[in-house]
């Protein structure tokens, strides 16, 4: 996408500041208290989560045929793998191995972002005990692969569950000047 930019003149959205927010949200302490693995892979998959939270309000922004929705996401979704491909290097990964270990995070990504997306359909509400459970059941099979299904699932995660949908409610006021100026729900779990 980005050599099409160039050859038509047109530039990609800067989603740094809406980056730096995610990145700044995900690694917030109190996620990891609340139930989520202070390792590599919990921190990406913090990060995954908020991505695609914000993602998924961008999708519902863009249905108003609002192009400027569906680039800003593009830009947002580019500009994250460009960051892990950098830091997989920075972390001493060979080139030759970057692309496969960036092609595991890509499949990662849409299964998580699946996952999610069926967890949080139909009407979200933080006080549910069903949803709060649906959320926390994924997160257990996300956060914890390893762990028997029962071992985090609810109540152990489901104070994370409650800010993962207290996060997109918060977004859901969002509009796209928002969210491209870096301003994301600020919400303690």
């Amino acid at each position: 996408m980005g050599l099409w930019n160039l050859l038509w003149g047109r530039r990609a959205p800067d989603v740094s500041r809406t980056y730096t927010a995610l990145v700044a949200a995900a690694r917030a302490l109190p996620l990891y208290e609340a139930g989520a693995p202070d390792t590599l892979d919990g921190r990406f998959d913090m990060l995954v989560l908020h991505l695609h939270l914000v993602l998924r309000r961008l999708r519902v922004l863009g249905q108003d045929n609002n192009p400027e929705s569906h680039r800003f996401a593009q830009a947002l979704f580019d500009h994250f793998f460009q960051n892990m491909d950098e830091t997989l290097r920075e972390m001493g990964v060979g080139d030759t191995s970057v692309g496969k270990r960036i092609r595991k995070m890509a499949q990662a990504y849409y299964g998580r972002a699946k996952a999610y997306d069926i967890a949080l359909s139909g009407a979200l509400s933080a006080s549910s005990p069903d949803q709060i459970d649906k959320v926390a059941v994924v997160l257990a099979r996300n956060l914890y692969p390893d762990c028997a299904p029962d071992s985090h699932t609810p109540p152990s995660l489901a104070r994370l569950a409650t800010y993962i949908i207290s996060f997109e409610a918060g977004l859901g006021v969002c509009s796209l000047a928002q969210i491209s100026a870096g301003s994301v729900p600020n919400i303690s779990p």
